[in-house]
């Protein structure tokens, strides 16, 4: 799973440095605490994007469902997010989330 914020340099720019990282640090905590109940695991932060993986480190077979799950919790955490910035008249985010399937790593077959 991959997300980042859509129109993420034109709002940061809006944004002081310490609210920015605030902001961003705000998101991603919410997002750990989804992940983790979902049992995913985080990849990497860079910058706006957060990437993590379903069936990781240990595969299972409910990730992809679980993965789906976590995305549309998060889709709804950030809803709630931005209905509470435009109450107070500040600038917001929205969230664009991918998913992909299949295999991590391939063995090479010789």
């Amino acid at each position: 799973m991959f997300t980042d914020f859509k129109g993420f340099t034109s709002i940061a720019e809006k944004l002081s440095a310490k609210e920015l990282v605030a902001e961003i640090d705000f998101c991603f905590k919410a997002f750990d605490n989804i992940i983790h109940k979902y049992n995913i695991e985080k990849i990497k932060t860079i910058g706006d994007s957060y990437m993590a993986a379903g069936g990781l480190p240990v595969a299972n077979k409910t990730h992809a469902k679980d993965t789906v799950n976590a995305a549309f919790e998060i889709v709804d955490f950030m809803e709630k997010h931005k209905q509470e910035k435009i109450k107070d008249g500040k600038p917001v985010f929205e969230i664009r989330v991918g998913i992909n399937t299949g295999h991590v790593v391939r063995e090479l077959l010789e």
